[in-house]
C-alpha cells in the first residue's frame, strides 16, 4: 500500500484521456454514479532514492492497459487543493488513488486538477502486468 504525505515526492499517473475539462467532468460524472464521489482514479507511487522519472513512472503505470498516460507531481496535486486517498476496492490495483476534489468542481477546480499533469506520453508498462 502506498501512502502519500503532503510533501512526499511521488508521482500519480492518469491513464486513457486527455486532460481537458469534458474529459474531467465525464469521469466526474462516472466517479458519481458509482457512488464514489467527486473524484478521480490515478496509480500512484513515492520516488524512491536513486529512482530515474522512467522508473518510477513505470511503477506508477503497471496495469494500466492504456497506450498513453498523463503523469502530475503528488505534491503539485496538493498544492493545487486536492487530497489523494487510497482506493483498494473493486480489485483495483495495489497503487490504485482518488485524487478528491471534495465538494469543490467548478470549473476553476478542474482546470486546477488539469495543470497538474504534463502532454500525454506513451505507457512505459503497456503489455506488462
Amino acid at each position: 500500500m502506498t501512502a502519500f504525505a503532503k510533501d512526499a515526492r511521488g508521482v500519480a499517473v492518469l491513464g486513457g484521456m486527455r486532460c481537458t475539462p469534458e474529459a474531467i467532468r465525464r469521469k466526474l460524472s462516472n466517479a458519481n454514479e458509482r457512488n464514489k464521489g467527486n473524484v478521480i482514479s490515478v496509480q500512484a507511487e513515492l520516488w524512491l532514492p536513486g529512482d530515474s522519472r522512467d522508473d518510477v513512472v513505470l511503477r506508477a503505470s503497471v496495469g494500466l492497459k492504456n497506450g498513453q498516460v498523463m503523469v502530475a507531481m503528488v505534491n503539485s496535486l496538493y498544492t493545487a487543493g486536492f487530497s489523494l486517498t487510497l482506493e483498494l476496492s473493486d480489485g483495483a490495483n495495489p497503487n490504485h488513488h482518488h485524487v478528491e476534489f471534495g465538494s469543490d468542481v467548478s470549473d476553476e477546480a478542474v482546470e486546477r486538477l488539469i495543470g497538474c499533469f504534463g502532454e500525454p506520453e506513451p505507457n512505459p508498462a503497456k503489455g506488462m502486468k
